[in-house]
């Protein structure tokens, strides 16, 4: 390690020497991260759920310093003077600059700056250069170079030491946010990241070997109310299946008892989240579960924020519909409720041919109009403003699940992040995922990640609660052989009439410098042998038996086939979304 990083870490030039422990009284924190009150991925997190308890620990002496943005201002922001004629001071220094601040000793304090990603790094590097009297730490919860490397199909965790950071980060045109990455962390006295893997993708990447790991911290006291979590699942899977009603209206043919409710959320990071894994999953069970004829239906939802310009008209139009069918129902029951009721008083039973009169039946007749379509209902809840080149569109489009009514698997895709203002899904984030059967988080560029831990400590909380109806199995590494990292492809390999249409193949992909990985490449013959193998034929009714031309003797055809109106079975069991594109053909 050179002599000067041995120095700033041990000495801190330029602060007062500090005991052990110091008085909290006499020292300030700030906080400075890009989503402080503004919400964009983790970080937000990390930051709302640390920020009550850092809070109590060091009172009026905690700062959060932030973007200033109106929505944040508006919903998450209470507006207070400063506390402190000093601070006051400061302030109003950077207002008549054209800073614009919302602020919440006359001795001099010690102050502590801890900087969160890259983003908020110009202030640490400024803080060493200008030698001012503060103790820096820096914290990266994922690496810049490392997202970038990941999203674009590379053997990343495998290659870790071999790349050539200043090439890699210049191709992808992030040069200068990659050294605004890397001067922060190695300007910073403290270096952290949140997870041993970070800290080695950090020391490859940016350098320096991070000084401490400070693992993200998770709230588990609303999760220990065992008695309460069938009541919640049930009260926030209710308002999910009304966002249902209205999502399918004039498509709602399957029951609602008998549907599971999947979903994948965070940042929109395509490759990176695993929503390409999961979209080439979803049409293999989608196929499994049409050719077995199963009454099991899946909604899926990808919650992920991406850009749009307003709500999808036919997205409105059916929650409109649910509540105007609603409404309509609620008037005839009062009506017929008010009719039993005077009968009943009298003391006769009603003449049910005159409980409902005309009008009550043309009301209804409206109202079942109204629910008719003649479009499949919308997969995504929103007005795209990348329609056709948006990644999970696109990837919808070649695997063709459009929620039609032969779809055992529906998808919605809903770009934005879950509110309880909304007028489409009015749940916040928890209740929703209190309200789903399973969260599916196949990550291949992971750091930490919340949302996989939120849905594991719902898990474990129902398993402790209702062990008959739950079973939690933490699973756990081979302790000899850990965790093998697979080389991803930048599109999953998928049978052949969908493969088609894929704009990158994953033979297209540069071979790995030592060689190319014979075993992990992907044989569609093999594959589709396997899927002969292992997937059951559907029991269609038999094809009466025809005479062989040759020997005139009768035989049965050894596959059996669907009547003309049902869908056409080949010849032999083709692969999931090979025979999938057929029947759509």
């Amino acid at each position: 390690m050179p002599l000067s990083r041995t120095l700033s870490m041990s000495s801190l030039p330029g602060l007062e020497d500090w005991e052990d422990e110091f008085d909290l009284e006499n020292t300030v924190l700030f906080e400075v991260a890009w989503e402080v009150a503004n919400k964009v991925g983790g970080i937000y997190t990390v930051l709302q759920t640390k920020a009550k308890v850092t809070g109590d620990e060091w009172g009026d002496n905690y700062y959060l310093v932030g973007p200033y943005t109106e929505q944040g201002v508006r919903t998450q922001v209470e507006l207070l003077e400063p506390p402190t004629p000093a601070l006051k001071r400061t302030l109003d220094s950077m207002n008549s600059k054209g800073c614009k601040f919302l602020a919440q000793n006359e001795e001099k304090p010690h102050v502590v700056a801890h900087f969160h990603e890259w983003l908020a790094g110009i202030g640490l590097c400024l803080c060493r250069a200008r030698r001012l009297p503060v103790a820096t730490i820096f914290t990266t919860h994922a690496t810049l170079l490392g997202r970038y490397l990941c999203a674009g199909a590379v053997d990343f965790y495998n290659n870790l030491e071999n790349f050539n950071v200043d090439k890699e980060a210049g191709e992808r045109q992030i040069y200068h946010r990659y050294c605004m990455e890397r001067a922060a962390a190695h300007c910073a006295h403290v270096f952290t990241t949140v997870s041993q893997i970070t800290a080695i993708e950090a020391q490859h990447l940016l350098k320096r070997k991070p000084d401490i790991v400070t693992p993200n911290g998770l709230n588990v006291k609303k999760f220990s109310a065992m008695h309460e979590f069938q009541n919640l699942h049930a009260q926030s899977k209710a308002r999910i299946q009304e966002f249902v009603r209205g999502h399918f209206y004039g498509h709602l043919d399957f029951n609602l008892d008998k549907t599971l409710y999947f979903f994948i959320a965070g940042r929109y990071e395509f490759s990176n989240k695993g929503a390409d894994v999961f979209l080439e999953a979803l049409a293999r069970l989608n196929y499994l579960l049409r050719v077995n004829g199963s009454e099991q239906t899946v909604v899926a939802f990808f919650i992920m924020p991406a850009r749009t310009n307003n709500f999808n008209v036919e997205t409105l139009k059916g929650q409109a519909v649910r509540k105007q069918l609603w409404d309509t129902a609620n008037t005839v029951k009062e009506k017929f409720g008010r009719k039993l009721y005077e009968s009943l008083l009298v003391g006769s039973l009603p003449d049910m041919n005159k409980m409902l009169d005309k009008e009550d039946f043309t009301m209804m007749k409206r109202a079942i109009f109204a629910t008719q379509r003649q479009s499949f209902p919308p997969v995504c809840t929103h007005n795209m403003l990348d329609d056709s080149s948006d990644p999970i569109l696109t990837t919808i489009r070649r695997i063709g699940l459009f929620n039609s009514s032969a779809d055992r698997v529906k998808v919605i895709f809903h770009p934005e992040f879950l509110s309880s203002t909304s007028p489409l899904l009015p749940v916040d984030y928890e209740e929703f995922v209190r309200g789903c059967h399973l969260g599916v988080f196949p990550s291949y560029y992971e750091p930490w990640g919340y949302t996989p831990y939120y849905m594991s400590a719902r898990h474990m909380a129902l398993a402790k609660a209702f062990p008959d109806h739950f079973t939690y199995e933490p699973h756990e590494a081979d302790a000899t052989q850990g965790y093998r990292y697979p080389r991803p492809a930048s599109v999953p390999p998928s049978p052949s009439l969908s493969r088609h249409s894929s704009p990158h193949q994953s033979e297209d992909e540069e071979e790995p410098r030592d060689g190319p990985l014979e075993e992990e490449r992907y044989d569609e013959d093999e594959e589709a042998a396997k899927d002969r193998r292992n997937i059951r034929a559907p029991e269609w009714p038999r094809r009466a038996s025809c005479t062989s031309s040759t020997g005139g003797s009768k035989r049965s055809n050894s596959v059996d086939t669907a009547p003309s109106s049902s869908i056409s079975t080949p010849s032999e069991p083709l692969s999931p979304a090979s025979s999938l594109g057929e029947e759509r053909n």
